[in-house]
């Protein structure tokens, strides 16, 4: 005969402080609470996992490497000089990429070469620099 089988496990159960706790006001927003936080956590990890898990198209214009990037950059309303490092592991897969650009000390001009670099390489914001060039 097992536990859950002996006579008094409801009554057990019935006068928990627990099962108590979880039935008063406090108990049921905790409740709710949790339940909450499930659903956010279940949500931002099914957004972090479709946004990083696309595969980035390349563009023929960036077969030339970090200088056609760098170009492009430049021509970016108040960028300036701007040059690009793209790193790699040995199997190719992108690694990070470092943007150094006049302009980048204002803050405009720094999130349109942020957002330039992730649509043309497919980096992940974690994955990008952008730093002002110094003068």
């Amino acid at each position: 005969m097992s536990n859950r089988d002996s006579p008094g496990w409801r009554e057990r159960l019935k006068s928990s402080p627990l099962l108590a706790k979880l039935k008063s006001k406090d108990g049921i927003l905790l409740i709710g609470l949790g339940v909450a936080m499930i659903v956010i956590m279940v949500y931002l990890a099914s957004s972090l996992n479709s946004c990083t898990s696309s595969t980035p198209q390349w563009s023929a214009s960036l077969t030339g490497g970090d200088e056609d990037l760098g170009a492009i950059l430049s021509q970016i309303e108040g960028a300036g000089t701007t040059e690009v490092l793209i790193t790699r592991d040995k199997s190719g897969a992108l690694v990070g990429v470092v943007v150094v650009s006049e302009g980048a000390g204002n803050q405009q001009v720094a999130v349109r070469l942020l957002r330039a670099v992730q649509t043309a390489t497919g980096a992940t914001l974690d994955q990008i620099n952008i730093f002002q060039r110094k003068t």
